[in-house]
């Protein structure tokens, strides 16, 4: 697996699809104006190679900033308030 975001990008989004909480990871994403990239499974990346990075039974979303891993949903939302994208914190 050897993926890397555009120079342009600044969120990685691990995702899948029929996965209703990456389609709203990426609504926020869209709303807020942020820039990010997808990679999906099966199309940029097996699940043995999620699992590898992520932990064996991690879930999708999985979200990071190409330094840090946020991780899931929830998270996301959090990290995006602790940091001012978002109101609420």
């Amino acid at each position: 697996m050897h993926l890397t975001p555009t120079k342009m990008s600044t969120f990685i989004v691990w995702s899948k699809d029929n996965c209703p909480y990456c389609v709203k990871i990426e609504a926020i994403f869209k709303t807020l104006d942020l820039k990010y990239v997808v990679y999906k499974v099966g199309r940029d990346f097996n699940k043995g190679e999620f699992y590898e990075k992520f932990g064996p039974g991690s879930t999708f979303p999985k979200v990071e900033t190409g330094t840090e891993i946020i991780g899931g949903c929830s998270d996301t939302i959090q990290w995006l308030k602790d940091n001012s994208y978002l109101p609420g914190h």
